[in-house]
């Protein structure tokens, strides 16, 4: 194969998963030079890889990550750990937390501002520039985070959070994006005062990152505290209000949970003791489109035990059940048990558990500096390489064409020859006569 074009090594190669890619990377320099280039990483992650097996990221409050591959919806692997650099490890020496996956790619934050980058598939880990102090007041900040990857803009974006009590229109902003490799301040202005957030860390959905959080309603001469979504746009970088104000979503101490399943912002409500129910957005930014999808019936659980749903494949939901993954039908309304993550808990403490795709992506090679010179090596080498290939056809052929030209000139040589001795033999006879 490394001997043949590159287009043709790449469709080969195109359909084969992450795991099988890395160890064909030690092949050769070629094929090592061809998988790490971002031509390649980008049309294998376009690709739709591996379908029957979802991965699920779990990353504990010591700064322990897990991967765990769930097939078929009822063979799951043993929970694999994932080596983080002791040099990095030592700057989370607090409670981390897993602020969101996003093309492969999961963002970890450590208090108080340090903030990574880490492909559980290729265990590679960075540790980000720090965003810098926050504090502009003697009111210790509410501060949280959202990561996102930006299509439009082909950058990976971090966002940080900082809301004072004393300047609810006047949030503190620094958004880290991937291109600059740079964190910058954005001096935001709300056209709403908000008050707090429930959630620290945030959901995305197409360009924005979403918190549950609460924002102030005026009515008359009243003003009263509202639940609501928190929205910041990544590409227009701006603050925005969704609001919560169903019958049947409107208590905060009812919503358990806040995910995007199914392609649509959703809350998990505690309906009873047995059960909770499934919200859906189904129009986002659309108040009026919340829709109950189903009932969750907890009839195997003790009453308030904590449900949070993961995501959904085919008909089923995966859900973390107080710290049992399982899947859920609430079709049938049958629930089966995958693992038991108690043992993780209680040596690590709390967890985060998010779903994650695999690809080649490098949190190294995100910046777009590197991006181009990487580029621009690579395709200098890939020229180099097929120029170097061409030569030694080119010599090949030069030297079988001077062999052939040799014989031509050696056959031409005897037939002259032959000839002559042909004539010298017909005076010799002539002579003789």
């Amino acid at each position: 194969m490394e001997c043949l074009p590159t287009e043709i090594n790449t469709k080969i190669l195109i359909d084969l998963p992450v795991k099988t890619l890395g160890q064909l990377k030690c092949v050769s320099k070629s094929f090592n030079m061809l998988l790490k280039s971002p031509h390649f990483i980008k049309r294998h992650s376009e690709q739709i890889l591996d379908q029957n097996s979802l991965k699920v990221l779990l990353v504990a409050a010591s700064s322990s990550v897990h991967t765990l591959t769930i097939t078929d919806h009822n063979l799951v692997s043993r929970l694999a750990a994932v080596p983080l650099p002791p040099n990095d490890v030592s700057k989370f020496r607090h409670p981390t937390s897993l602020v969101g996956t996003s093309k492969s790619l999961a963002c970890l934050r450590c208090p108080p501002n340090t903030y990574s980058l880490l492909n559980p598939t290729t265990k590679e880990f960075r540790v980000l520039p720090n965003p810098g102090r926050f504090w502009i007041s003697s009111w210790h900040p509410s501060k949280v985070s959202g990561f996102g990857y930006i299509p439009s803009l082909d950058d990976f974006r971090v966002v940080s959070v900082a809301l004072y009590k004393d300047r609810p229109y006047a949030p503190v902003i620094r958004v880290y994006s991937s291109k600059a490799d740079s964190w910058k301040t954005k001096k935001i202005t709300v056209t709403e005062p908000l008050l707090g957030f429930i959630s620290d860390c945030a959901v995305y959905l197409n360009g924005s990152a979403y918190w549950l959080g609460w924002s102030v309603e005026v009515d008359g001469k009243h003003r009263y505290r509202r639940l609501c979504l928190i929205a910041f746009d990544f590409v227009k970088e701006e603050f925005s209000t969704v609001s919560l104000h169903d019958e049947n979503i409107h208590d905060e101490d009812k919503i358990k949970a806040f995910v995007v399943l199914e392609g649509c912002l959703s809350v998990v409500v505690d309906e009873d003791d047995f059960s909770v129910g499934m919200w859906m957005m189904k129009d986002l930014g659309v108040q009026e489109s919340w829709t109950k999808s189903f009932s969750f019936r907890r009839s195997f659980l003790q009453p308030h035990v904590p449900v949070f749903p993961i995501c959904q494949a085919e008909d089923a939901v995966l859900f973390d059940v107080n710290l049992e993954l399982g899947w859920y039908d609430p079709v049938k309304d049958i629930a089966s048990k995958l693992c038991d993550l108690r043992r993780i808990r209680s040596r690590e403490g709390r967890i985060h558990i998010a779903k994650y795709e695999e690809s080649l992506i490098s949190p190294h090679d995100i910046r777009q500096g590197r991006i181009a010179s990487i580029i621009a090596d690579e395709e200098i080498a890939c020229l180099k390489l097929e120029l170097n290939k061409m030569i030694l056809k080119l010599e090949e052929a030069e030297a079988h064409e001077m062999d052939l030209l040799e014989k031509l000139r050696i056959d031409e040589e005897n037939n002259v020859l032959k000839k002559r001795i042909k004539e010298l033999e017909d005076e010799l006879s002539r002579l003789r006569l």
